[in-house]
């Protein structure tokens, strides 16, 4: 009687773990097949009311820049890509890729690219400013704050940039790449902390001999202040923060005494030589 039973049982129970096991192998297969075509779905929104759409045509390229060659340089990009008003959507454009080519240039700073919906497209693009002028014969170079050599055709007057003159390692200074030369790199260094300082427009270089054995640089200052014309300054290459530190201290006591400065020599750890005496 007991088998029986257990018999009847089982007979109840198979119907259900039949229909269960259908169950779960329809929801294998509709539930990839329904997530397949969502995606295609949201796919081909994505293309035809973002991408594609003619509401979203371009219809202007607006160039923000002080420097007219770097706005010939974007033009130039966007003709290459192929971007054009009327025939370009704004959604499709690259814009990681086109602030890399524009980036590329050595006149170039930043770029900033935007856009606007429904159908601009913003480039802001700032040029390199230099900041002195680097002599080696026949070459004349410039630099920027940041060490980048910078072509000829930036805008802007130029001559009453500090010269760096007695440069060796020609090598050193490739257009549009950051020198190594420490030298150099010891002047940009004075030059920013100079800017940064509430004294620092008293030191107005007109130029700068380097002397590179003996690891020194030759400042030589506009008439400002205690200094007279063409007063020179001599400065370690090393530790820059620190000699503007002591120059300070000089021509604090000189101005308290009324005095000038047509030369001081911060070689000299002690008893620096100042002149006129």
């Amino acid at each position: 009687m007991k088998k029986h039973e257990d018999h009847a049982i089982e007979s109840l129970g198979s119907p259900p773990r039949r229909q269960l096991r259908w169950l779960l192998i329809a929801i294998l297969i509709i539930l990839p097949t329904s997530l397949f075509f969502i995606g295609w779905l949201c796919h081909y929104a994505y293309k035809q009311l973002y991408c594609n759409n003619r509401a979203f045509e371009l219809t202007t390229i607006d160039v923000v820049t002080s420097c007219e060659p770097l706005r010939t340089i974007v033009e130039e990009c966007l003709q290459k890509r192929q971007i054009q008003v009327a025939s370009t959507k704004l959604p499709g454009i690259d814009i990681r890729s086109l602030h890399d080519d524009l980036l590329q240039d050595p006149r170039t700073s930043s770029v900033e690219i935007r856009r606007i919906f429904p159908g601009t497209l913003q480039i802001s693009i700032k040029p390199r400013v230099p900041v002195a002028r680097l002599i080696l014969t026949p070459r004349f170079l410039r630099i920027d704050q940041e060490g980048y050599v910078l072509p000829d055709d930036l805008p802007g007057n130029t001559d009453s940039l500090p010269m760096v003159t007695n440069l060796s390692h020609p090598e050193l200074y490739v257009l549009g790449q950051k020198t190594g030369d420490p030298y150099v790199k010891a002047f940009l260094e004075l030059i920013q902390e100079c800017a940064l300082r509430p004294d620092g427009s008293t030191y107005e270089v007109s130029s700068v001999q380097m002397e590179t054995e003996k690891e020194k640089m030759i400042l030589f200052l506009k008439a400002n202040d205690v200094f007279e014309a063409n007063a020179a300054v001599f400065m370690p290459i090393s530790n820059v923060a620190g000699n503007l530190d002591r120059l300070q201290t000089i021509v604090e006591h000189r101005r308290k005494l009324n005095k000038k400065i047509s030369y001081v020599d911060l070689t000299f750890q002690k008893n620096i030589p100042v002149r006129p005496e």
